[in-house]
């Protein structure tokens, strides 16, 4: 079974910059990636989603889906909740993370999984 990977725990909406930009992990050879989150209280900042070509040195936006509504693809996701699994489509041996911005209350837990479920590309 593939690994799963914690991009946050429970980062406050108001932590140092270093922590809202999460860990970042390979794509490897996986042609997506599986995201989903846990909110500890109402957060209600945005997760930010993306690929770094370069090891973490440049960032760029990538568009997710959810796995429920596969036709609306955005990079960003505000008030992220706990009842829906995102989609990234993600080029190969790339870095990956979610930031989270903004908000005024709330934690997030972000994880995340390789995986090979390509949806709509």
């Amino acid at each position: 079974m593939a690994d799963i990977y914690t991009l946050h725990t429970t980062t406050a909406f108001n932590a140092a910059t270093e922590a809202l930009k999460g860990a970042a992990i390979p794509t490897l050879n996986a042609g997506a990636m599986l995201i989903w989150f846990t909110p500890a209280s109402s957060y209600d900042g945005t997760a930010n989603f993306e690929v770094s070509p370069d090891n973490g040195t440049t960032w760029f936006a990538i568009e997710m889906q959810s796995a429920a509504a596969s036709a609306t693809k955005a990079s960003t996701l505000a008030s992220p909740g706990a009842t829906v699994m995102y989609i990234v489509n993600t080029p190969s041996d790339v870095l990956f993370r979610v930031r989270i911005s903004g908000g005024t209350q709330g934690t997030l837990t972000v994880k995340a999984k390789r995986s090979n479920a390509v949806l709509g590309r």
